[in-house]
């Protein structure tokens, strides 16, 4: 078997799964060496066509593919797995409802419900936001363990008006503590979010936010999109 041969075998194996699949996964699918499929990915990784979710030693197809192969979505599988959520939560609060994953140091932004009430934010699929500014950003940081935490936490462009690194990291303890992310206008003027991380289905690298536009968002409002969010694992 050629290099080329085994490398889209590699590709072929992450395409054809629902989810991220482990470095022995793919040995085993696609019976090669683990040092050679090991090498394959690595270089794969580093041009794009393969990705792995920070902190996280699971393999995706990666948003390379998706430009060469005329509109593959690399993240077909997380939405369609996260969609049953998205709906749950929004037939609970009638709140935009939105599903983003980290990319580098931003949150990309994957999928969404808006709410039905005239005031409301929308962020369409293909926007992103840095992801200390976000609750999406925050639930997902909080699934890093330490080394990976600590990598992403160098590399954040901190600016004028955000969190310190110290208030960050003080967010993110209590994000891991509670369960649940939470901002009010940090990334948007005059709207909050919740989030929940989407670890529970095989996904650390996503999470699921609740927006709402923060004159509407009552003490009752907050208790009940939270308790939506826990539940939606229960």
């Amino acid at each position: 078997m050629s290099s080329v041969e085994k490398a889209f075998a590699v590709l072929e194996t992450l395409a054809s799964r629902r989810g991220p699949v482990s470095l022995a996964e793919v040995t085993q699918a696609v019976r090669l060496s683990k040092p050679t499929v090991c090498r394959l990915l690595h270089q794969l990784e580093g041009l794009g066509y393969v990705a792995r979710a920070p902190g996280s030693r699971d393999y995706r197809i990666g948003p390379g593919v998706e430009r060469i192969g005329g509109g593959h979505d690399p993240y077909s599988g997380l939405k369609a797995a996260a969609r049953p959520l998205l709906r749950e939560l929004h037939g609970a609060l009638n709140e935009t409802v939105n599903l983003a994953v980290l990319e580098g140091t931003q949150v990309l932004y994957l999928d969404y419900i808006e709410t039905t009430q005239p005031l409301r934010y929308i962020l369409r699929p293909g926007e992103s936001d840095p992801y200390h500014r976000t609750a999406l950003g925050r639930a997902i940081a909080a699934q890093l363990d330490p080394q990976a935490w600590a990598a992403l936490l160098a590399a954040t462009p901190f600016r004028a008006g955000d969190r310190t690194p110290q208030e960050l990291e003080k967010a993110i303890g209590q994000t891991r503590r509670d369960g649940i992310a939470a901002e009010a206008g940090e990334a948007a003027d005059g709207v909050t979010c919740l989030a929940v991380s989407l670890a529970p289905l095989g996904h650390p690298e996503a999470a699921l936010s609740v927006a709402v536009p923060l004159q509407r968002m009552t003490p009752a409002l907050r208790e009940a999109a939270a308790a939506a969010l826990r539940g939606l694992f229960r």
